[in-house]
């Protein structure tokens, strides 16, 4: 098993020279070795990022390895122990909702990069921070209360 890491990819525009030429570094050594998965990480809390921010980001992956890229990719979700912003009736939103609108961004930021639009990546959550709340067993636990597993 071989893990083929980016360091750091950015999001704005300004970033795209640097983004492309850490990428086609990235795309020589996968043609050494192939990848069977891709898993594309971003932040459960960036919640700025609702008009699809990472679109240019994303089509630059695009761009450099083909569509096809996003065909065994899973979209991991970090800090995915963040409690949910207020709705827009100012409540918070549930957790699950919450979840469900940020992993709809991702997928719909993925798919409109990939010119796919019925592409429908799995979407994983990723909890590592300290002071994240646990359960009896010591397994870290996400808001609705689900164990994650490291």
């Amino acid at each position: 098993l071989r893990f083929i890491d980016t360091p750091g990819l950015q999001v704005g525009l300004a970033d795209s020279r640097y983004n492309r030429s850490v990428l086609q570094e990235t795309k020589k050594i996968t043609k050494k070795y192939s990848p069977d998965i891709v898993l594309y990480f971003d932040r459960m809390d960036d919640v700025t990022s609702k008009g699809q921010g990472d679109l240019p980001l994303v089509r630059c992956i695009t761009d450099v390895f083909g569509g096809s890229i996003w065909y065994n990719a899973i979209l991991c979700l970090t800090h995915g122990a963040t409690l949910p912003p207020d709705g827009p009736n100012g409540a918070p939103l549930g957790y699950d909702m919450f979840l469900a609108q940020r992993s709809h961004v991702v997928q719909q930021t993925v798919r409109q990069a990939a010119g796919d639009m019925r592409l429908m990546n799995p979407v994983a959550l990723v909890e590592n921070h300290p002071r994240c709340r646990t359960n009896a067993d010591g397994e870290k636990l996400l808001p609705n209360g689900q164990a994650w597993k490291p």
